[in-house]
């Protein structure tokens, strides 16, 4: 059963289990916001049931992104089409987060970890 945490997340479940391949198919707001491209692949890294943090495939390795995900802007994919999703950022000349201003670590280790 659910219950309310300390810091008002709800726990009790996850939307995502961690490390699963998701790819963003949520408001377009919000991907202007966070600088996601359409369809853009990343990993969840936590979860609970109203919210998911992820890693999002960057320029060059992973993007931590710092907040959170609503798990309705996300959809679990499998690892064949995280792996076409992500080589497609790669090719598109996307300029990645850090061009665009966003806050965060890129972590070319930890997506070599995961394919």
């Amino acid at each position: 059963m659910a219950t309310w945490s300390e810091d008002l997340w709800i726990t009790g479940g996850e939307a995502f289990p961690a490390g699963t391949p998701v790819r963003f198919i949520g408001d377009g707001h919000v991907a202007e916001l966070l600088v996601l491209q359409p369809g853009h692949p990343g990993r969840v890294t936590s979860s609970g049931e109203k919210h998911d943090c992820v890693d999002w495939i960057d320029v060059q390795g992973t993007f931590q992104h710092d907040g959170v995900m609503g798990p309705e802007w996300l959809v679990a994919i499998d690892e064949d089409d995280y792996r076409r999703r992500a080589d497609a950022v790669h090719r598109s000349g996307w300029p990645g987060f850090e061009a665009a201003g966003q806050d965060g670590l890129n972590h070319p280790e930890h997506d070599a970890e995961q394919t």
